[in-house]
């Protein structure tokens, strides 16, 4: 099993990281940048391996006779913008977010595996920041997997992520 505790204060670590450096990136874009990409994929990780270790018990509980306890983190929908591929499947890199956004963002909620699935296999990724002049602030990041990279890209508020990364710590039960 992953959680020896230690992991639950890497991913309270990498909250206060992401949270510390979403603050500095007004002044400090490129390194901030850096910073917040590295925290979101290593909580990803973790989480990943949290998920595939519930899905684990899941099918050890099924096969005994012992009752299931309630396996929160396969069930958790994180909201999302959802922006439609409107382009060409020859596109290029440098054009792809562009692309997206011909068409107007979707309110939707994504599995939260399936959302950790694309930061995982990211093909497209990017970090967007708030249009407030003075106080520009890195505010959500932009993901599709290599797999559906010509349907949807996500936009995702980093204070969506670190709610969930915060449910994971709190309402894991392996």
């Amino acid at each position: 099993m992953i959680f020896d505790g230690y992991w639950k204060k890497e991913l309270k670590y990498h909250i206060k990281q992401i949270r510390l450096w979403q603050y500095l990136s007004a002044n400090h874009s490129k390194y901030a940048e850096h910073q917040i990409n590295k925290y979101v994929l290593y909580s990803a990780i973790v989480i990943r391996k949290m998920i595939e270790e519930e899905k684990d018990a899941e099918n050890q509980f099924k096969a005994s006779t012992l009752k299931m306890p309630v396996l929160y983190l396969l069930n958790y929908k994180v909201p999302v913008l959802r922006f439609k591929f409107s382009g060409d499947d020859s596109f290029i890199l440098h054009r792809i977010i562009t692309d997206y956004y011909k068409d107007k963002a979707v309110k939707d909620t994504l599995e939260a595996e399936y959302v950790g699935n694309n930061i995982i296999h990211s093909y497209i990724w990017g970090l967007g920041y708030s249009d407030i002049k003075d106080k520009r602030r890195i505010t959500h990041f932009m993901v599709s997997s290599d797999r559906f990279k010509s349907k949807y890209l996500y936009s995702i508020s980093l204070n969506d992520w670190i709610a969930y990364v915060e449910y994971c710590i709190t309402k894991s039960t392996i």
